[in-house]
């Protein structure tokens, strides 16, 4: 009986195929991952299934990032490890590929602009670092900083009319605002110290960035036009890698506790400041769920660095890659 059993199982699952599990187009979470031998650029589900390398290319890809409607995506890519980047998109199903840029120089660090006309990177084509913006079709381009000192880290206003950037012009990291034509600047954050990486919170009233005028790494927000100066996290450690909830209600970040970075969470304006890793390794690179419920990051706490995602509570704790590799995480729709 047990051998007739047996082969009536061994008869109907042999004649199965496996279910392949997928990713829904123009969703997921992208991320980097040197698996295959070079920085690919992969795509999975939130629970970690249908891990998929879109780029398959013996160059080396960086910086993923999805376009506002999900129909496109945007990278760096080199020919060699530490070679000079273009600017690239492609469908989210890793095909016709386009190569926007096609020069010599280091353009880095695509973001595309809210309507998804446009995409805003940085470029060292004219010997410093710059923030040009370039059409879908790499037909033109804006030098819309053009400046001698290092202007980078660009992000783009909600309403797609400006940029915020990091610049250097002033021999310390300050924070400035420009139109997406070029015009209008405005210093927003006038310090000696580094004021560094600013983002726009999601409806456009604040900007969050990282400062070290209190002689650490502090988060702070400030309104558009540099006014309304708030130290948000303010604990006496080392804060960075500050992001935005989807609905701008809390902010993100990672902390330096005995000298490795753990994950927390904490209202817009500071409040409510929650530890969400323990761990002796080190959480890193927050990325937020597009509901705003959990949060994927990355930690070497296997030995490797691999993806996780957490609950904002604390529960829920996956782990979505377990390749011995390196993987990073990327942007989430």
């Amino acid at each position: 009986m047990i051998v007739l059993l047996l082969s009536i199982v061994l008869f109907f699952s042999c004649d199965k195929k496996p279910t392949e599990v997928t990713v829904p187009s123009g969703e997921g979470i992208l991320f980097i991952s040197d698996r295959e031998g070079t920085y690919d650029i992969f795509v999975m589900n939130p629970d970690g299934s249908g891990q998929t390398n879109l780029t398959k290319s013996s160059q080396w890809e960086w910086n993923p990032v999805w376009s506002p409607e999900g129909d496109m995506i945007a990278f760096e890519a080199s020919e060699m490890k530490n070679g000079p980047p273009d600017i690239w998109i492609m469908d989210p199903d890793g095909s016709n590929l386009r190569n926007l840029t096609k020069n010599p120089a280091h353009d880095f660090s695509p973001i595309w602009s809210p309507d998804g006309d446009i995409i805003a990177f940085t470029s060292n084509r004219d010997g410093n670092s710059e923030i040009y913006t370039v059409d879908g079709s790499g037909s033109w381009f804006i030098n819309v900083t053009n400046h001698p000192g290092a202007d980078d880290h660009g992000a783009w206003s909600p309403d797609g009319h400006s940029i915020i950037f990091q610049s250097k012009r002033d021999g310390h990291g300050e924070i400035y605002r420009v139109n997406r034509e070029g015009g209008d600047l405005a210093n927003l954050s006038h310090h000696p110290a580094d004021d560094l990486y600013p983002t726009w919170s999601p409806d456009g009233s604040r900007i969050l960035f990282l400062s070290g005028r209190e002689g650490q790494s502090d988060v702070y927000t400030m309104s558009p036009d540099g006014s309304g100066l708030i130290n948000i996290s303010n604990n006496g450690r080392f804060d960075l890698e500050a992001r935005w909830s989807p609905d701008g209600s809390k902010v993100a970040f990672t902390s330096l506790i005995n000298g490795k970075p753990e994950l927390y969470v904490m209202r817009a304006d500071g409040s409510q400041q929650f530890q969400l890793t323990y761990d002796p390794a080190s959480d890193s690179q927050p990325l937020w769920a597009p509901d705003g419920q959990s949060i994927a990051f990355v930690s070497d706490r296997d030995g490797d660095h691999n993806i996780y995602r957490i609950n904002i509570d604390g529960t829920g704790f996956v782990q979505l890659t377990s390749q011995s590799d390196l993987d990073y995480v990327w942007d989430w729709r």
